[in-house]
């Protein structure tokens, strides 16, 4: 039953252990978010962003009366859609809200993946993708390696230009990566749409009043 106040927050299907390593350091982070402390799961796709995309449907339908809420959360990347980023969350939560999970889910797409929420203005950034010269070094080297526009907030290829840097930094790399730069870096410094999206969500699912 909708008010029951037996079941858990929320759950999370992501596509990726990426993606959810980042997810669970974010809720493990309430204070910061702006939200109250959650009971929630994370749960990964076998067939990652285009499971997500087109079988998201299967995989929630067991915690319909389990949990309040509902997040899907996968790159734009590998999904197997030529749409925004837009129309591929519409195209999801439609699909939710018809198999009766209302306006209790959400579909959180990343453009073009996971790798864009790492480049924010914070030293934790360089500090944990392996380098001690500072952010604005690092982001001139990207520039210098043509990964990143000058004008641009963010390298036009995320991914790359993370491999890029931990390759130049000699740092290993691994989903822990992923744990430290959400459990450590300013929620407020992604201007990232879907990472503001999410943060959004959640904070009106699950305000601190």
């Amino acid at each position: 039953m909708i008010g029951d106040d037996s079941r858990d927050d929320l759950f999370v299907l992501t596509a990726d252990l990426d993606i959810e390593n980042v997810i669970r350091s974010l809720l493990t982070r309430p204070q910061s978010l702006g939200i109250r402390p959650l009971n929630f799961e994370v749960e990964r796709h076998p067939d990652r962003d285009s499971g997500c995309r087109t079988r998201a449907v299967q995989q929630l339908r067991p915690f319909r009366k389990t949990h309040r809420h509902a997040l899907v959360v996968f790159d734009r990347h590998g999904c197997g859609s030529s749409g925004d980023r837009m129309e591929i969350q519409s195209e999801v939560e439609c699909r939710l809200e018809s198999d009766g999970w209302g306006g209790r889910s959400k579909a959180i797409v990343i453009d073009p993946e996971i790798e864009a929420w790492v480049w924010s203005d914070s030293p934790h950034v360089p500090e944990i993708l392996g380098w001690s010269t500072g952010y604005t070094q690092l982001r001139n080297w990207l520039v210098t390696r043509k990964l990143w526009p000058k004008a641009s907030p963010k390298p036009t290829e995320p991914k790359q230009a993370m491999k890029e840097a931990m390759k130049k930094a000699r740092s290993q790399q691994s989903s822990r990566v992923f744990s430290e730069l959400a459990g450590k870096v300013s929620l407020h410094g992604c201007k990232d749409p879907a990472f503001k999206e999410l943060a959004e969500t959640i904070q009106r699912w699950f305000p601190t009043g």
